[in-house]
């Protein structure tokens, strides 16, 4: 018997207050932990300590189990390309960076999930827009607090005049 995989794809966009330049750095699985409540990453390979093209790190979710990511592109501040895969499927994520002007920046997020074997068929099969749009969704909201947060705690100091 042949098998044959399940793809879909998925693509959305959010609008964050910030430029390309401060976001870009955060989508590391080291920064993560910045800006994302209950992130668990297991660094395995980086030269630098933090994000960069051949980058591996594994993840660990109560409903999706291990998932092993590469960074495959790496192209600061305007483009990066995720690999996450698991035994029942793969997923690559492109995350396109564009300015919109002095600090908003729209980011694209696409998603490309492919079954690696029926039961991923299966899962892949029921993935519906509205769960990638969803998520991506919450990734702004997470992503805009932190940067209000951290742009107040950065802010410089004004200096009294006489």
């Amino acid at each position: 018997m042949i098998f044959k995989s399940v793809r879909r794809f998925f693509s959305h966009f959010q609008t964050i207050s910030a430029n390309p330049e401060e976001v870009f750095p955060l989508f590391c699985p080291v920064r993560s932990y910045e800006w994302i409540e209950d992130w668990d990453a297991i660094l395995i390979y980086s030269q630098s300590g933090y994000a960069e093209e051949g980058c591996v790190f594994k993840t660990f979710d109560p409903d999706d189990g291990e998932d092993i990511w590469v960074i495959a592109e790496y192209a600061p501040p305007s483009f990066i390309k995720f690999i996450k895969f698991n035994s029942l499927r793969t997923i690559v994520y492109r995350i396109s960076f564009i300015s919109e002007g002095q600090n908003t920046c729209r980011i694209c997020f696409d998603q490309e999930i492919t079954g690696l074997n029926e039961k991923g068929n299966e899962f892949v099969a029921e993935l519906e827009k509205s769960d990638f749009v969803e998520m991506i969704d919450f990734l702004q909201n997470l992503l805009n607090a932190y940067i209000a947060c951290f742009k107040i705690r950065t802010k410089p100091q004004v200096k009294n005049h006489p």
